[in-house]
């Protein structure tokens, strides 16, 4: 069996996610597979694990996984060698305008993380946390909605970015 190509889309705005996942997906021409139909599974890596096989486009899936999808999971789930996926990289599209109040949130988002009897089990995970892991794993981070910043906040916001994840490209 052939593995398909997969391009994983994350990102803590989801309409800003969303806009992009469509964009470059019908520009690379790779099917897309939005959060929406991921989040409908207990385990959206599991979901998009179980789609894979069934994408025919020869440029491969663009994945866009839900906000709080663990991304330890994604990148190892993707990248496993029995899965049925080859993951060609991991792009985290950052909101500019909000990246610094996201970092400060102390507030908490709740997070499946298995369950019983037909009963999903949750766990609450700081928003702030997933902000920052989505950037630190990325290979590849877009800035939206950049123009909207003095120059200091912008330098600032890259300068946060440039940080958490060095090697990516931004």
């Amino acid at each position: 069996m052939e593995k398909v190509e997969v391009l994983a889309v994350v990102g803590s705005c989801a309409s800003e996610r969303g806009v992009y996942a469509k964009r470059v997906a019908a520009m690379t021409q790779r099917t897309l597979v939005p959060a929406t139909r991921l989040a409908v599974s207990l385990d959206p890596v599991d979901e998009a694990l179980s789609i894979a096989p069934w994408v025919d486009e020869p440029a491969g899936a663009l994945m866009e996984f839900p906000t709080t999808t663990p991304m330890a999971e994604v990148i190892g789930a993707l990248a496993e060698e029995a899965a049925p996926t080859v993951l060609v990289g991991v792009v985290c599209v950052v909101d500019a305008a909000h990246l610094i109040d996201d970092l400060w949130r102390d507030t908490y988002r709740a997070r499946v993380v298995g369950g019983g009897f037909g009963r999903p089990a949750t766990e609450n995970v700081a928003e702030a946390l997933v902000t920052a892991n989505q950037i630190e794993f990325a290979s590849h981070i877009v800035l939206v909605n950049w123009s909207t910043l003095q120059t200091q906040e912008l330098s600032m916001v890259m300068a946060v970015v440039s940080h958490l994840a060095p090697r990516a490209r931004l």
